[in-house]
């Protein structure tokens, strides 16, 4: 009889643990997915830099909800692209907030 109750103790270690850690697998693949997504948008935005198309880049950038940020600095152009990334699940949301900040930074040679 004793030892039935000690069985059931691991399990409700175990579960709960397995919960978080599987919230912070699900939030951390969305995030990736989107990081990945971006870093598409930058290498597309700056062809259009670069094609002398920058009148397409501010509507390409509302299009696909992201903040677009670009200036000259010595001789390169500096691009940044951030955007807020919601969290699916709750225990990430605890500790980050419902959404997360991705930023990306990409510098180009105009000389």
């Amino acid at each position: 009889m004793k030892n039935e109750g000690i069985s059931i103790m691991p399990c409700l270690f175990i579960i709960p643990i397995l919960f978080v850690v599987g919230c912070f697998i699900i939030d951390f693949m969305v995030v990736y997915k989107q990081k990945n997504e971006l870093m598409n948008h930058i290498e597309y935005v700056v062809d259009l830099y670069n094609n002398d198309e920058v009148n397409r880049i501010k509507p390409y950038s509302d299009e696909h909800s992201f903040k677009l940020e670009y200036y000259k600095e010595d001789g390169n152009v500096k691009f940044i692209i951030t955007k807020n990334i919601k969290l699916l699940t709750p225990v990430p949301k605890l500790i980050f907030g419902d959404f997360y900040m991705v930023e990306l930074t990409k510098s180009i040679n105009i000389e």
